[in-house]
Formats: structure tokens, sequence, C-alpha cells
């Protein structure tokens, strides 16, 4: 492919120059985080259970329905991703926010078992697709050399969500009661809904501005090299039969799903998990935002790591702090658990960085839909399981017994991360004469 002249570029990757129509994405992106963790956090931990003791619902039956939900969001991922591949990720953003709003005002407002599973049905297939993967190819294409920085930023929203989303429940529900706290909810993601709707666009070049807000061509020559890129990508040698043929394609999926089954698993049940060591409502909550809070740290040191270095060390760095975590957290001491909930939100916040930045640089900006499909697929199928484990074990044996098998499953997860080689997706294209020019 032939290559536009450029002039002289400012451009620094560690910068986070992202331009004004750059950040409003970030924001946004940050914001379904937040909304699609402030509402699932809130009603697993601290809805649900009252939900529960007021009609007789089984706690650890209805918490481990999230595993299936999260489950059937994997069909809907392969649809979106593969079968609707040229399917606009804007289009899908939008779908999937109505529908989490909708369930989101509903959910509360159940008082038959059967309405509250469909509401935290489209609360958790929607909620996750709205960010974990419409959000995350649009983020591809906007920032695909500084991946690293923007995630870093946008993942924030996790653990902050997963902290302040509870302890705001917790402190409005009794002046709000639990329907107006989830309006007011679903009244926030409505707003977020609307920037997505009128300032977001799949390419930056569809709005005149530039990847990565690198001003080193014009915006006709920029346009350009998208439009045969995109040409390019409908040419990709990486099919769905070819990817998961791939040994890295399994090594990441792997890994990265034994990272969200850490994640998924204990945030959703951490206060039920406090209060048996101990402590009041209350103070398990406190814990909680506390961990939200070291997540938003830890998202951004992953994601400065990312850049300064490569996804891969970001990725070791992550399992490690999942193996600590389950460690300190089994010993009976205050400052142990402390430490664990420190190292928790690292990997809170660390975990979604990880899975976009990786296959960024591996796949690059026009193969990442493809390869983010197939990974994120079997990703969920893995991390899915991570409630129901959880609640599962400390249901039936202890929860000590929940953190030792999730320790060692990141200690399994470590050691398949440490074989992967990051320039091994372009050396497969090199072999096979892909044109690499705008990858």
């Amino acid at each position: 492919m032939s290559q536009a002249p450029k002039a002289e570029s400012t451009y620094n990757p560690t910068s986070n120059d992202f331009g004004a129509r750059g950040w409003l994405f970030i924001f946004y992106s940050f914001m379904t985080m937040i909304m699609s963790t402030f509402v699932q956090n809130s009603n697993t931990n601290l809805l649900l259970p009252s939900l529960c003791e007021r009609y007789g619902w089984n706690y650890a039956n209805m918490v481990s329905l999230k595993t299936l939900f999260s489950w059937i969001t994997i069909v809907f991922i392969f649809f979106f991703g593969s079968v609707l591949r040229k399917f606009s990720p804007k289009k899908g953003a939008i779908i999937a926010g109505c529908l989490f709003i909708v369930a989101t005002f509903i959910t509360p407002r159940s008082n038959i078992a059967a309405i509250y599973i469909i509401a935290m049905f489209f609360t958790t297939v929607f909620g996750n697709l709205w960010y974990n993967q419409f959000n995350a190819i649009i983020t591809s294409n906007w920032f695909p050399r500084k991946k690293g920085l923007v995630i870093g930023w946008t993942t924030m929203g996790l653990p902050l969500g997963a902290a302040f989303g509870t302890k705001l429940y917790y402190t409005l529900m009794p002046v709000m009661g639990p329907s107006g706290v989830f309006a007011l909810f679903a009244g926030i993601a409505l707003v977020v809904l609307l920037i997505c709707v009128f300032f977001v666009t799949d390419y930056p070049e569809q709005c005149g501005c530039f990847p990565d807000n690198d001003k080193s061509m014009t915006s006709e020559q920029a346009k350009k090299d998208m439009e045969e890129g995109i040409k390019l990508s409908e040419q990709s040698i990486w099919t769905n039969k070819r990817l998961l043929k791939t040994k890295e394609v399994w090594l990441l999926s792997i890994s990265l799903g034994f990272q969200m089954l850490f994640t998924g698993g204990f945030m959703t049940v951490m206060v039920p998990r406090m209060m048996a060591l101990g402590y009041p409502q209350g103070s398990a909550v406190n814990f909680m935002m506390f961990a939200g809070i070291m997540g938003a740290i830890g998202s951004y040191i992953v994601g400065f790591v990312d850049q300064k270095t490569n996804p891969k060390t970001a990725m070791i760095i992550v399992n490690l702090a999942c193996v600590a975590s389950c460690a300190l957290n089994i010993i009976p001491n205050r400052f142990c658990v402390i430490l664990s909930l420190i190292l928790l939100g690292l990997v809170l916040g660390g975990a979604a960085n990880c899975l976009m930045s990786i296959i960024s640089t591996m796949w690059g900006r026009y193969g990442f839909r493809r390869a983010h499909t197939i990974i994120l697929v079997i990703n969920q199928i893995i991390g899915s399981s991570g409630s129901a484990l959880v609640a599962q074990i400390a249901d039936k044996y202890s929860w000590t017994g929940s953190y030792i098998v999730v320790g060692c499953l990141a200690i399994i997860g470590l050691f398949l991360i440490i074989p992967i080689k990051l320039d091994s997706i372009r050396n497969y294209e090199i072999a096979e004469g892909v044109d690499l020019s705008v990858r």
C-alpha cells in the first residue's frame, strides 16, 4: 500500500494528549464501566441479599445465575463480533445501553423471582457488551498505539464503580429506597448514552480527528489510510478457524480468563465475605470502597507499565498480584486482609487493561475485532464462572477454600503467559505476505 507523505510529528506515545474529542470518548467509556459495575455490584452485594431475605430466595443460587447469564453473553459477543462483523460498534453500544438502562430501572421493582431474573439477565449481558465489546473496538480504532494509557484511564471505571456504587447505594438507600437509587443509576446511564449518540464515532477519521491524536498527516490522508485498512481487514487471514488453531489465542484466553474469574468472583461477593470475617456490613462496604480506590490507582499503574514496557509484562504483574491477594486473604489478620484488598484492586484495575491492550498490540488496529471476538468468547467462558465458583465453594466448604482454588488457577495462568511472544502474530502475517503498512 502506498503511503502518503507525513509532516514532521510531535507525537509522543506516553503523552496524555488525546485531543478534546479523544478525552470525551475516554470519559464516556470510563462512565459506561462505572455504571455497569454500579448496578451489578450494588445488586449482588446489597440489593439481592435483602430481596432474598424478604422473599425467601436462595442467595447462592441467584448469584450463580450471573454465571449462566455471562455464558449467554458469549453468544451475543460471537454474534456481533463474527456474524455481524461489519456491524457498527457505535450502533451496538447504543442498543446495549438502552437495554441496560431499562433493566436497571426494573431490577429493584421485582417482587417476583422471574422478573428479577430477567432484569438481572439484561443488566449482566448488555452491561458487559456495552463496554467490554463495543467500546473496546472503538478504543482500538481511536488509539491503536496509545491503547495502554487510554485503557489505563477508562478501566478506572471498573474498580471505582464497584466500590462507590455499593457505597452510594448503601448511603442513599435509607433516603431514596432501592427503587429510587436504581432510578438514579438509570438516569446517569442515560446521560452517558447520549454522549455516545451525539459525540462518538467508530473511527476518529469519521469526525475529522486522528488515531492517537497524531496529526502528522492531513485529515484526507488519514481517512484514505483508514478506508484502505478496513478493506485490508476484510481480507484478513485471521478467520475464526485460523484463530482457534493458533496457540497464542488459547494461551491468552485462558490466562486472561483466570484474571476475570478472580475479579468477578471476589468483587461481586466481597461484602458477604467481609461479614463472614466478622466485620459489620458498614465496614464491609468501606472495605469494598477501599479496594475500588486501589483498583483505580492500579488501573493507571498497569496502563503506564503497559505503555512503557509491553502488555505481557503488565499481565505478569497482574497475575502475581492475584496469587498474593488470595494468599493474604486467608490469613486471619486485619493487616493481611488490607494488603489483600490493595492487590485485589490492582488486579481489578489491570485485568480489563490487559485484555484489550495485548490483543491490540499483537493483531493491530484492523485485526483487533476478529481476534478480540474469539479471545473474549473463550475468556468469558472461563471468567464468567467466577461468581458461581466462589459462592458455591464458600457455601459448601469455606471462603478459605475459594481463595485457595482461585489462587492455584492464577498460578497456572502465570505459567501460560510466560511463553507468549508479542511479535508472533506479526511474524505469521509476514510469512503469508500480508501488507502491514497500516497495521
